[in-house]
């Protein structure tokens, strides 16, 4: 996870890759991944309640939050550990801004998914990030600029000044509210997510077990393997990710 302004920075100061590919996150974990057929497992996903397209929607939703929790964070140096930080907020925001909308549509939700997002929307993390402190905060770091706070920048202010002006916490004190935030999501999420359909099945009665060879991108640094992680799930403690037609843990 590396800022804008500092790829920026980098690219056109002239620096060279071998210098770039020293930031952002290098920590590789092991992962165990599984594979099923779509229209065995969706059915069993979320109580059984949902229609393929809205349970695809929240495993979508849930592999953004499981991809920040376990990777977007770095120390490497303050500017990556800086874009990080925003990352995992706005993948907050808008993971919980998603799901209160959805609660907004009962017509979608069966009785069990009901229930499981009334607990997820009235938990304390996951009901304030969606107030309009932290709304102004996202609108102003993200999309809409800061034009409103204008008057009340200081002189030195620098990229983490927006958190104290819109919501009131100093950087230290966002940084383990977003941790403990991205937990309720997913563990949340992974509930209603594992909750069996009406036959007693969950998702992992129609996945299996299967080994996966990492693809290691040539012209990238010899210490970076990357795949495609689209969806991610979450069970006991361990993270688990979903890719085009399986899903790891």
């Amino acid at each position: 996870m590396i800022g804008v302004g500092q790829a920026a920075a980098w690219t056109f100061g002239g620096r060279s890759i071998n210098e770039f590919s020293k930031h952002g996150n290098h920590e590789q974990s092991s992962a165990t991944w599984f594979d099923g057929k779509l229209f065995r497992v969706l059915p069993a996903a979320f109580a059984g309640e949902l229609s393929m397209e809205l349970s695809l929607s929240l495993i979508t939703i849930h592999a953004t939050v499981q991809a920040a929790r376990r990777w977007a964070r770095t120390t490497c140096c303050a500017w990556c550990a800086i874009a990080s930080l925003e990352h995992r907020f706005v993948v907050l925001h808008h993971a919980a801004r998603s799901l209160e909308m959805l609660s907004g549509r009962p017509h979608l939700l069966g009785a069990k998914s009901t229930e499981h997002l009334r607990d997820l929307m009235t938990d304390v993390h996951v009901s304030t990030v969606v107030t309009q402190p932290y709304r102004r905060l996202r609108n102003g770091w993200f999309h809409l600029g800061l034009a409103d706070i204008a008057h009340q920048l200081p002189s030195d202010s620098d990229i983490l000044t927006p958190i104290s002006l819109y919501a009131g916490v100093d950087p230290l004190e966002l940084d383990a509210f977003v941790d403990l935030d991205l937990d309720a999501v997913a563990d949340g999420m992974n509930t209603w997510l594992l909750d069996p359909a009406k036959d007693g099945n969950t998702i992992f009665d129609h996945l299996r077990q299967v080994a996966i060879q990492k693809v290691v991108d040539t012209h990238a640094p010899s210490s970076s393997a990357s795949g495609l992680v689209i969806g991610s799930l979450h069970r006991a403690g361990t993270a688990m990710y979903s890719g085009a037609s399986s899903i790891c843990t």
